[in-house]
């Protein structure tokens, strides 16, 4: 028998394995029972197992969240077309927590953000429809009960807020000289008026959106639950985004408005409302008779809104409108149509429409209430202008006389004046 060199036979050497003596084919073996039970455990409790893991995946999140958790001292409510980003919204609540103080005493400022995605347009699709339901209900709901007070609305919204008398009047939360100009309402402001909504987060929201605020509950008609000291912390922050003044916002120079790619612009004249940035509703609501003017393959309709009754001197921007301006059609209160007959620049509307002008109460020969045109009675947003305004155009103010903007609006103004004329004639 052949000896290895520790003595022993080299044949027992051979079979002789390290680890104990444990053989490859037994660990071989014990893995492979090992992945049967595996396999077997996963295809009889697979779905157990996936769905125990998304339940403590989610415990962990509810758990984390709850410790997160912090008692508003303010609370906003955005209602609008516009889904706002996670990231915009982190942005706005950060920076509007920096605007209020501790109201609950818990040692930090917070600021929570409800926010109600709505679809917009008589065209709606039948899911968005469906969606505008619940979020009507929500928005109602809220205001019968919610914690929101500082609210970002959608037109059609605030009126129905302002309607119900749920709204504070914004003078009366800070000095009115220091209010913006061009104040859509009493309640509420463009936040394209305000500088706040120029910064992160904030400037995310849709540019027509009303600034306002819940009224007091002291005042309130509603009794919505919450104390008049949470109120004021609610105050201090509206107070703050309508007083904010950014670096470089110095006073604006004035300009005569330039028609840039506008196919259609129109400049108002109104002592009690400023249509600021309704030009898009308005373009929406003629897009039967909106043409592409200046071939550029879209239809747009723009708006030159002055509030005559504001901080600025809207005479002297008339008077530069008129100078310099390229406007063609005017909607204006009494007392501004006479400004405009004066400066001899309007067109006579009998070569619009001939005889039908004098039926349509133009006694001056240049200008119709809106009271008197069918149009404005029956079409979406035209409709909510003051019935009491007049509308009328300017001659060609330039050398080459009517160019393709110029007819463009002639054209369009003709339509709205004739707008089922010839029915109501007989």
């Amino acid at each position: 028998m052949k000896m290895g060199i520790d003595g022993k036979p080299e044949d027992l050497l051979k079979d002789e394995q390290p680890n104990g003596g444990e053989s490859e084919d037994a660990k071989s073996e014990e893995k492979s029972t090992l992945k049967s039970k595996l396999e077997s455990f996963w295809y009889f409790y697979k779905w157990h197992a996936i769905i125990g893991a998304l339940l403590a995946v989610a415990l962990v999140i509810s758990l984390i969240q709850l410790f997160r958790n912090t008692d508003p001292d303010a609370y906003m409510m955005y209602v609008g077309p516009s889904t706002l980003y996670v990231k915009n919204k982190d942005e706005m609540t950060e920076r509007a927590a920096l605007d209020i103080y501790d109201y609950n005493g818990d040692g930090k400022t917070y600021v929570s953000l409800l926010e109600i995605t709505v679809g917009m347009g008589e065209d709606m699709p039948y899911t968005a429809y469906e969606a505008n339901v619940d979020a009507n209900k929500r928005f109602l709901s809220e205001l019968a009960s919610g914690d929101s007070v500082v609210y970002l609305l959608e037109e059609s919204f605030f009126e129905k807020a302002n309607e119900q008398g749920l709204l504070c009047p914004l003078a009366e939360l800070i000095d009115p000289s220091l209010l913006p100009d061009d104040m859509y309402d009493p309640c509420g402001v463009r936040v394209s008026e305000l500088d706040y909504f120029k910064q992160g987060g904030f400037s995310s929201v849709p540019d027509d959106t009303l600034l306002c605020i819940r009224r007091s509950p002291e005042s309130d008609s509603i009794s919505y639950g919450r104390t008049p000291e949470y109120w004021a912390c609610n105050k201090a922050l509206v107070v703050k985004m309508l007083t904010y003044k950014a670096e470089n916002s110095g006073p604006k120079e004035a300009k005569a408005y330039k028609n840039g790619k506008n196919d259609i612009v129109i400049g108002i004249y109104d002592a009690e409302r400023h249509y600021a940035s309704d030009g898009k509703k308005l373009a929406y609501a003629a897009s039967s008779i909106l043409k592409d003017a200046n071939s550029d393959g879209k239809t747009l309709l723009a708006i030159d809104p002055v509030l005559t009754s504001g901080k600025n001197d809207a005479e002297a921007y008339l008077a530069l409108q008129i100078a310099e301006g390229g406007e063609v059609i005017f909607i204006a209160n009494a007392e501004y149509y006479a400004k405009l007959k004066e400066s001899g620049i309007l067109r006579p509307l009998a070569g619009l429409i001939g005889d039908y002008a004098e039926r349509l109460g133009c006694e001056d020969g240049y200008g119709v209430q809106l009271k008197n045109l069918k149009w404005f009675d029956e079409k979406q947003y035209f409709s909510k202008f003051g019935k009491e305004l007049y509308i009328c155009a300017a001659d060609p103010r330039t050398e080459e006389g009517e160019d393709a903007f110029y007819r463009a609006n002639i054209d369009f103004l003709t339509k709205i004046l004739s707008y089922k004329l010839q029915e109501e004639q007989k």
